[in-house]
């Protein structure tokens, strides 16, 4: 074979990269991509009535009894429109009963034509709809102290609510293990006081806050701590194909159930890893998730597990929307010259900033492997962030491994995830966040040789 193309999630309509075999060995890893469920209506119906480790939900939730559904904001692929129709149905809800909160936790609003597009003209013209406003005294209420001493601020609507829900979906997470569960509440709907405690340096610093590890992950355990001060009443969690179709649906107490997608998760989106790569390619998994740098900080994540120490990184990721504008992870960037000076400011005793933890992480990686890009964003834009801009993908692959080839006599096994954090890989020579070998994603191997 001369060569191959693949498509590399970017943007909504995807980049086909061509991975020509002369030039380099290329390991793909790749998800399982399950077939999404011929009737997902009536799968949450089952759900709904046979839940896992809860009463069905019509004994949960009384017809008298104000709901408060939770759902994600627009950076995750929640399959709302779905859903949020199924519990009307399943639970008679009017607009007098139901009132539906956006988490977004930290995030900017979504709009009214995001919600749009989010719920369907039908949902916002039938319920109310409030984004969560981390920042406003007046939306917070003070539940309790975590064990480590932080003020748990939660969404009024949501803590005196009669029933709560939440919903989500389950893919493998950068710092708490897996999506979905605790963390559709916290830190969704928790105030900026409470999220920057549950981002400080010394819970991203964590080496068990990572991909794929649920036991002994602070920040998971966080989640959980603050959550079980005001917790879920039912949830509703599914785990999503390629085309973020529904694949499974895990539906009950906010624990057992997410346990239970967790491992479905599990099975199709970790990736064995025999060596460590010169160079990955990757994506941030394509549209909602690569909209700006600050989430891409995901996709070069799931890379640096299986670069080499001195290697190289390079991301493809739309950035459509900036930086972003908002937050301050582009002030973080710039305020030091380098990526170890950075780290120390963040790990200062009495430094504290919003969205410090993504600059943190990515000073992690950027100590470990050089970062490109290949975005829509202006290049100085890029380059102020510490990471090297990159305009032709194509030229960048062929010069790297022509000169690899110049000076190490042999062209290079390069490791390419088309779709980014969907595959969280590792090596599985003693790093392995998961259960068993036979619970892994994937793998297919381009090229003339395997891996040594």
């Amino acid at each position: 074979m001369h060569h191959r193309t693949i498509s590399m999630a970017y943007g909504r309509n995807g980049y086909a990269l061509d991975l020509p075999a002369d030039l380099a060995q290329w390991d793909l890893f790749n998800p399982q991509d399950h077939p999404p469920l011929a009737d997902p209506a009536g799968a949450l119906e089952k759900a709904f009535l046979q839940p896992i480790g809860a009463r069905p939900l019509r004994e949960i939730v009384a017809p008298d009894e104000r709901v408060v559904v939770v759902t994600s904001d627009n950076t995750r692929p929640v399959p709302n429109r779905e859903l949020i129709p199924a519990l009307v149905k399943h639970l008679g809800l009017t607009a007098e009963r139901l009132t539906i909160l956006v988490g977004g936790g930290s995030h900017k609003a979504n709009t009214r034509q995001e919600w749009l597009e989010m719920f369907g003209e039908e949902i916002v013209e039938a319920f109310p709809i409030f984004n969560h406003d981390a920042y406003d005294p007046g939306e917070l209420v003070e539940i309790g102290r975590t064990d480590a001493g932080g003020k748990a601020l939660l969404n009024t609507r949501w803590v005196h609510a009669d029933k709560r829900i939440v919903l989500g979906f389950i893919e493998p997470h950068f710092f708490a293990g897996f999506s979905g569960g605790s963390k559709g509440v916290m830190p969704a709907l928790a105030g900026i006081e409470t999220i920057l405690h549950f981002h400080r340096a010394a819970i991203i610093g964590d080496p068990r806050t990572t991909w794929g590890v649920m036991a002994g992950n602070p920040q998971q355990e966080l989640s959980r701590e603050v959550t079980a001060m005001a917790p879920p009443d039912f949830l509703v969690n599914v785990t999503l194909s390629l085309s973020k179709q529904i694949t499974g649906v895990y539906c009950g107490h906010y624990l057992d159930a997410q346990a239970a997608g967790v491992e479905q998760a599990r099975r199709e989106a970790m990736a064995p890893a025999t060596r460590s790569y010169p160079l990955v390619v990757t994506t941030n998994s394509g549209y909602p998730l690569d909209q700006n740098l600050y989430q891409t900080v995901k996709g070069m994540s799931a890379a640096a597990k299986i670069v080499q120490e001195g290697g190289s990184i390079l991301t493809l990721s739309e950035c459509a929307k900036g930086i972003p504008d908002h937050g301050h992870f582009a002030e973080l960037m710039t305020i030091e010259p380098n990526p170890r000076a950075l780290l120390e400011r963040i790990e200062a005793p009495d430094f504290s900033a919003l969205d410090q933890w993504q600059a943190q992480t990515l000073a992690l990686i950027l100590l470990k492997a050089r970062v490109f890009l290949h975005s829509t964003l202006q290049p100085d834009a890029v380059r102020r962030c510490q990471i090297e801009p990159v305009d032709s993908v194509e030229g960048f692959l062929s010069e790297y491994c022509e000169s690899y080839r110049r000076r190490h006599g042999e062209p290079p096994v390069v490791a390419v995830l088309p779709h980014g954090p969907l595959t969280i890989p590792y090596l599985d020579s003693g790093d392995p966040p998961v259960q068993s070998s036979a619970e892994t994603a994937a793998r297919s191997d381009i090229g003339t040789a395997p891996p040594s």
